[in-house]
């Protein structure tokens, strides 16, 4: 079973992935779904998820920082940016970071899906 955690400052958005899609269906357990960065990394460290779906834009701890410093503590773990923002810079900044893949808000379940199935 893969473990997954997702990070969103919005706790509908954040609850709605945990629970709207049948994760275990596709052999992913959910972890954590938390609403900030430092409380997504620290769940990394407890939790050790093998995928992060992270928003960019989140209190504390933004999702580039977050992946900067999760992928520096778990290089093998799979980091999944969501976001508003279709700037270019974001993205080129998350290949720099080496993450799995790129989802822009607004996205379907099957959007997510797919990406998480993607990086398993």
């Amino acid at each position: 079973m893969y473990k997954l955690l997702i990070s969103d400052d919005d706790e509908i958005i954040c609850q709605g992935l945990a629970s709207c899609i049948p994760w275990q269906k596709y052999g992913i357990e959910v972890t954590a779904a938390v609403c900030d960065g430092e409380t997504a990394l620290q769940c990394v460290k407890e939790r050790r998820p093998d995928i992060a779906l992270v928003d960019i834009n989140m209190p504390f701890m933004d999702g580039m920082e977050f992946t900067e410093e999760a992928k520096r503590i778990f290089p093998e773990l799979k980091i999944i940016l969501i976001t508003a923002y279709r700037e270019f810079e974001y993205a080129r900044k998350a290949i720099e970071l080496n993450v799995s893949d790129y989802v822009t808000k607004p996205f379907s379940n099957e959007d997510v899906l797919a990406a998480v199935l993607k990086a398993k």
